[in-house]
């Protein structure tokens, strides 16, 4: 019943689970590394914009699998029969509790939790005597909301590691219990106990004549005798399931990509009022009010990511805390494809587009119809500007310019020599020379694999880059 010895037992029953569930983690992360690492070589299908821009999949509370959540805490009681240690919720029996969780949008979660320990009151006043203790089993499913959408930068990308560590939450449910209330009435012996006014417990009733005939008893806390069997109030076989209503509020502490640990209490509106088998409908000192037999449930939980793949945590590491809601509907080019699926932006007005919001372009000579002067060109590699069939004369006058044109720049001047590729070409913004090794197909361009490897190396200190460089490598990534 010590603060100190409950809150060594929380520790000492965490620290068992967590050893226990770590390997099972280990064993996950492994083998999703290798699935992982396979699909990520097979790009035979790989398109890198729905890759990119794949909501389910980058977001964590729709797309991560059920967390897995045990834990352990203090169980104290809140009904008729008082003691004093009802005021601290660190001080009551033992209890663990398991819980599993789904995210159902990214600021409310599905929970379904199972409590199993004893509760127990101990009252001992002048005017009454009375002890219970119970084993319970509570089952229960709630919601969760995580002031995820109050915490969060609008409009801001944030990845995992400058996510909150912090995070709070508030949950209400509904649940059933089961109990098995008993009471300490009598020693191992066979004595029954009767409590004195002196303070004393004797093996006989108080007066004058039992003073120096009885013996005095200490209570053995060994509670033998069934509370509903002794029928003291008339109450007859009342029900031992009942219904309740929970409140949590908790901190979540995110430790790594797959574990978290929330510390939290919640607290129990029972509907039963026979816990302690003391009631209203009791006389004289076994009188009680009319409230439910409450409890207090406070707890250390660690939370375990053990199902989803390690793809699935890199997407929400990068692109998790991402406002998708404010591009979904966008359509900045006015050309009927929303930008999600958009791609050719800013494509003029004047221009009939395909489903993917290109430029038509039906004799595939990198001019698109709208500025085609020649729908069908008969050689679409020698056509100019306006889409119009170029003479020998033409054709030799531009393969010798007067002044010379860079080679960046050819394919601006003379897109038609792109052909078929014109219209996929992308044009990136200028690698600068720190985060040139990142680019390991020197391709001029850092995609979504190399950021991925750099992250990885940076994490095993095989990248010689400070963390706000990482920072600055994530912006310019967006910036390509």
């Amino acid at each position: 019943m010590l603060g100190a010895y409950s809150f060594y037992m929380i520790m000492k029953n965490i620290l068992i689970l967590l050893l226990s569930f770590y390997s099972i983690a280990l064993f996950s992360q492994g083998n999703d590394t290798i699935q992982n690492n396979i699909n990520l070589n097979d790009t035979s299908d790989f398109d890198e914009f729905d890759y990119f821009f794949t909501e389910d999949e980058v977001t964590k509370y729709l797309s991560f699998k059920p967390i897995i959540g045990i834990g352990s805490g203090v169980l104290t009681y809140k009904g008729d029969v008082q003691d004093r240690y009802t005021k601290s919720p660190l001080i009551g029996l033992m209890a663990t509790n398991l819980n599993i969780s789904k995210g159902i949008s990214e600021f409310l979660s599905l929970n379904f939790n199972i409590i199993y320990g004893e509760l127990t009151g101990n009252e001992r006043t002048l005017e009454r005597n009375l002890n219970f203790k119970t084993d319970i089993f509570v089952s229960s499913a709630y919601i969760t909301y995580n002031f995820y959408h109050l915490l969060k930068k609008e409009g801001q990308l944030i990845t995992y590691y400058q996510q909150r560590k912090l995070i709070p939450m508030l949950s209400l449910g509904i649940e059933s219990f089961n109990l098995s209330s008993k009471t300490d009435l009598k020693n191992s012996q066979g004595y029954t106990y009767h409590y004195w006014s002196d303070g004393t417990i004797r093996n006989l009733q108080e007066s004058a004549s039992n003073e120096t005939q009885s013996i005095l008893l200490q209570r053995d806390y060994i509670y033998e005798t069934d509370l509903r069997e002794q029928n003291n109030d008339g109450l007859g076989k009342y029900n031992l399931s009942t219904i309740s209503f929970p409140i949590d509020f908790g901190v979540q502490l995110n430790i790594s990509k797959r574990i978290t640990m929330k510390l939290g209490a919640n607290y129990h509106f029972s509907l039963s009022n026979y816990v302690d088998d003391i009631s209203d409908e009791g006389i004289g000192t076994r009188k009680g009010n009319s409230k439910g037999d409450n409890f207090l449930y406070s707890y250390i939980t660690l939370n375990f990511d053990i199902f989803s793949s390690e793809k699935e945590i890199l997407d929400t590491t990068l692109y998790g805390n991402f406002i998708f809601q404010s591009i979904d509907f966008n359509d900045e080019d006015e050309d009927g494809v929303l930008d999600w699926d958009d791609r050719c932006a800013e494509t003029s007005t004047l221009a009939e587009v395909d489903e993917r919001g290109c430029p038509l372009d039906d004799d595939k000579d990198g001019i698109p119809n709208y500025r085609d002067k020649e729908i069908l060109s008969l050689n679409a590699n020698t056509v100019g500007l306006d889409g119009v069939l170029l003479t020998d004369e033409q054709v030799l006058a531009m393969s010798t310019p007067k002044e010379a044109i860079p080679t960046s720049k050819l394919y601006d001047y003379y897109p038609s020599l792109l052909g078929k590729g014109y219209r996929n070409r992308n044009f990136f913004t200028e690698i600068p020379d720190k985060y040139k090794p990142i680019d390991e197909d020197r391709d001029g361009y850092i995609s979504l694999d190399e950021i991925s490897l750099a992250l990885d190396k940076f994490f095993d200190f095989k990248l010689n880059l400070s963390i706000d460089e990482i920072y600055e490598l994530n912006d310019f990534f967006f910036e390509q």
